[in-house]
């Protein structure tokens, strides 16, 4: 391990400025250019304790183990800071920076390995961090990259449940009200108003969070692993325009008792928070974790045009999806296998589209939608679930051209008002029903089994379940222009 000394700083950064103006022509960022990164000696003499290496040029630094704990709590007392520059690339390939020993426990971790701030055009490649708060803190930057970054231990908070109970205290905050998810709960990396900014292949573990981008828009995200962390694999805060695309956040949970009990504590492997709108999730993975995918919108900060095609969220521990005062979010070819509780939880929501997904072996509901309006629930494949579809509440939801084989219940209606119901393909010719209070079905001086035959599919096969106090749409009509938008922009946002 290194321990730098302070005699010769100011030689070095003299050598760091020299280095760069002899580097020639800084040309295009991309892979070519750092070749042309010149090399600056050992980090014991760039940062030595309590004091901040300013980087102002291109770098590579020298490969090699360093334990540096950061100058000061906040960014601008980071180990390494980079401010206002712009067509910069920083090398850390093959360096490791700790912030503390190497098995100092996850809620000592302190202060911010790496920093930049007011930059743009500015490429860092590598480099291993360790025991710091925030690993990788950008801050009112544009055009940034950050790939190949890893960090092998981050800052976690001690969760307080145990096997007798769940604490309280375990929960996590969903709004980022001021600055508090930075303060309270760090990540390896944490991007904050900033653009463009790109996050390729970097690695997160043993930490809370991996990443998350606050106030933050136009930002891309891509074939990262965040995974077996307590907290999010990425969180996104009132962010906009956002791509996500073939990230695996696995294993994101916050309590599980030793019997197999979880409380997700509002832990998820993708949260989606503050407003944030036009954010695209694709092809990418939650397998196990306590919620997949959290869209948690408030009254307040509703949620709006998110949309998500082809994500693994199967295997959670609580539900593969929630969706709460969300408008216009599109879910598409999405798989959950294997939920011991829920699929999809959508609930207060506003024209939530939920097409061609595959719900398979969910001991509980497929999809349950509580309250909002003008769902419209097509195309799914519900395969040995408890209920295929349950409606609470709410107007205006349609469900049409749906599968179901091998569901104890296919339908659990109750309290809705202008349901469309329409051209399904139901398993049963004789189901167990229990109706009460049906309207709308055309009929209304039949029996409630008797209007309930109107539901039946070109085989004559029938849903089985149970409809209370429902008042079904006076016909199964409705504008399906919006499920072929759904499908296309599935098709053209790739693999």
């Amino acid at each position: 391990m290194v321990r730098p000394t302070s005699s010769s700083l100011a030689l070095r950064l003299l050598a760091l400025s020299a280095l760069a103006a002899c580097a020639g022509s800084r040309g295009a960022r991309g892979p070519e250019r750092v070749q042309d990164v010149p090399t600056v000696s050992a980090l014991e003499a760039l940062a030595p304790r309590g004091e901040t290496l300013q980087v102002r040029a291109d770098a590579r630094l020298e490969p090699g183990e360093y334990e540096l704990p950061a100058p000061g709590p906040d960014g601008p007392r980071a180990v390494v800071v980079l401010e206002g520059l712009s067509d910069v690339t920083l090398d850390l390939r093959g360096v490791v920076l700790r912030g503390g020993a190497r098995n100092a426990r996850c809620d000592q971790a302190r202060g911010v390995g790496l920093y930049l701030r007011d930059c743009s055009a500015v490429r860092v490649v590598g480099g291993t961090f360790s025991g710091y708060r925030v690993s990788v803190l950008v801050d009112s930057c544009r055009d940034v990259v950050l790939e190949e970054v890893e960090v092998e231990r981050g800052f976690a908070r001690r969760l307080a449940s145990g096997a007798a109970a769940f604490d309280e205290t375990d929960r996590l905050a969903l709004a980022n009200d001021g600055e508090r998810w930075l303060e309270a709960y760090g990540a390896g990396l944490f991007v904050r108003d900033s653009s463009d900014v790109t996050v390729a292949r970097c690695r997160v573990r043993a930490a809370q969070n991996g990443l998350v981008l606050s106030r933050s828009g136009d930002c891309v995200v891509e074939d990262n692993d965040f995974a077996w962390l307590s907290g999010w694999g990425v969180a996104l805060d009132a962010a906009e325009g956002c791509a996500l695309r073939g990230n695996r956040c696995d294993a994101v949970a916050r309590a599980v008792t030793p019997a197999g009990r979880a409380e997700d504590f509002g832990a998820a492997g993708f949260l989606l928070s503050g407003g944030s709108a036009r954010n695209e999730l694709v092809g990418n993975s939650a397998r196990g974790a306590s919620v997949g995918v959290r869209l948690a919108g408030t009254p307040a900060a509703p949620l709006h045009d998110n949309r998500l095609a082809r994500n693994d969220l199967s295997r959670p521990l609580v539900a593969a999806l929630v969706v709460e005062d969300a408008l216009d979010t599109w879910v598409a070819d999405g798989l959950v296998e294997h939920s011991p509780t829920a699929g999809f939880l959508v609930q207060d929501a506003t024209r939530t589209l939920l097409v061609d997904n595959r719900l398979a072996h969910v001991y509980g509901a497929g999809i349950a939608l509580q309250d909002g309006a003008d769902a419209l629930v097509a195309g799914n494949e519900f395969v040995d679930c408890d209920q295929g579809v349950v409606v609470r509440g709410g107007a205006g939801h349609w469900l049409g051209q749906n599968r179901f084989e091998d569901d104890l219940l296919e339908l659990v209606l109750e309290g809705t008002r202008a349901l469309h119901v329409a051209r399904n393909d139901w398993a049963a010719d004789d189901p167990d029903l229990h109706l009460r209070d049906l309207r709308g079905l055309g009929a209304e001086d039949e029996t409630a089994r008797v209007a309930w035959r109107r539901l039946a599919d070109a085989q004559g096969d029938l849903p089985g379940g149970r409809a209370l106090d429902v008042e079904f749409a006076s016909g199964a009509a409705r504008d399906l222009a919006a499920l072929d938008d759904v499908r296309r922009w599935a098709r053209r946002a790739g693999p």
